[in-house]
């Protein structure tokens, strides 16, 4: 589009493991502002109006004129919560931002849970973003339905940018894994978020006769590193506490008889589900919020109450089980049997839409060409109960 484009990062970006493995090439093709570290003993309101200061301050030094905040989450709410939030940045600055979670449209049956909601939304709506896009569909409906919503808010597609660029066989040669084993991956980090305790206890209570593997590459949290440090893994679970590159990222899912999202009580979209389900892999699944609507919805996988060991190795034994009777269904694009209603899906979340999606504001703002944006409302027509109250999630429990 012919922009000038600044990346504002941490300083020490390229000292952290992260940083080295995923923007060191970003960084050889844009120009990067360093920014100083945030404290890490402020509290959550404190922190994001730090950023949000930051934020500000950057695009008055660089005088850009359109800045795109790619985690607005609490920066949102406490731009709202300034005295004067029209003063924050100049009047000739575009902002957008792009909201990863919506806590709101999970009910909950606190009380107290409930207020805070409603005061986070009275704040993103006194904040002035130019657009504010939600990521997930629940919360995008949620705001509809009610009325909270407006010009300024929209739903973007999550960016699905994993091709398939080799074979199972060599795939799982790659990742130094067995060829006659039913492969579980859960890419990404190991964590108590990810379900992973979980996820590696159901797959050591599955029976030993059972040919089945859990490959887990990812960095590992402090607490789950120290769980399991405790345990006595079998050689059925491979486990490797750091980040994987693009390529292992890929293989993980290619080399993969089933890729599990058992995110327990997860708020939001999952990439994660979203690259299994393009590159045709079957999912064992949360049946909750999201994740558990999506794999119904679309017949992408099993669902499973993530919150026990016993709720995922249920649905393993459900999904080897599947594969014995021969019931398994492709979900690849390319498949005969793909619905519209899937394709669909995949279409909204395709990198093409999600470019779309994304720059439209800064096109129109420009008077640049746009192009053609594939909107949700495509995907809910092929739904048999279309999108909305019935897409709810499911009351967590107090």
């Amino acid at each position: 589009m012919g922009a000038d484009v600044k990346l504002a990062v941490p300083e020490d970006a390229l000292e952290q493991e992260g940083g080295r493995v995923f923007l060191r090439d970003v960084f050889s093709q844009v120009e990067h502002i360093g920014t100083p570290a945030i404290r890490k003993d402020l509290s959550a309101m404190a922190n994001a109006k730090s950023r949000l200061e930051m934020v500000a301050e950057i695009a008055s030094s660089t005088r850009v004129k359109h800045v795109y905040v790619p985690y607005a989450d609490g920066l949102a709410q406490a731009w709202g919560a300034q005295l004067r939030p029209s003063a924050i940045f100049r009047p000739d600055v575009a902002v957008e931002g792009l909201m990863m979670r919506g806590v709101f449209a999970y009910t909950s049956e606190r009380l107290r849970s409930r207020l805070a909601s409603v005061c986070s939304l009275k704040m993103q709506k006194r904040s002035r973003w130019t657009q504010l896009h939600y990521l997930d569909p629940l919360a995008w409906t949620w705001l509809r339905e009610r009325g909270w919503h407006d010009r300024m808010t929209g739903l973007l597609p999550e960016l699905i940018d994993v091709s398939q660029q080799i074979g199972r066989q060599e795939a799982r040669d790659f990742l130094k894994v067995p060829q006659d084993v039913h492969l579980v991956c859960c890419p990404g980090g190991v964590s108590g978020k990810k379900g992973s305790r979980h996820l590696i206890e159901a797959i050591n209570r599955i029976d030993t006769s059972m040919p089945i593997h859990l490959l887990l590459i990812g960095k590992i949290e402090h607490r789950m590193r120290e769980w399991l440090t405790r345990q006595n893994l079998s050689s059925r679970i491979t486990v490797q506490d750091r980040f994987s590159n693009s390529d292992e990222f890929a293989a993980m899912f290619v080399a993969a008889d089933t890729v599990a999202v058992c995110y327990p009580r997860h708020v939001g979209s999952a990439s994660i589900l979203l690259i299994a389900a393009k590159l045709g892999r079957r999912v064992v699944s949360s049946d909750w919020g999201w994740l558990g609507w999506a794999t119904r919805a679309f017949n992408l996988g099993i669902t499973c109450d993530a919150t026990s060991a016993v709720g995922i190795e249920l649905a393993m034994h459900a999904r080897l089980a599947e594969i014995a009777s021969g019931e398994e269904v492709s979900v690849h694009a390319n498949s005969p049997d793909m619905t519209d209603a899937r394709a669909a899906f995949l279409e909204f979340h395709s990198p093409r839409n999600h470019r779309a999606h994304w720059t439209r504001c800064y096109r129109d703002l420009h008077g640049l060409q746009t192009e053609t944006c594939f909107q949700f409302s495509e995907v809910a027509k092929h739904l048999d109960n279309g999108f909305g109250k019935s897409t709810q999630a499911r009351k967590p429990k107090p």
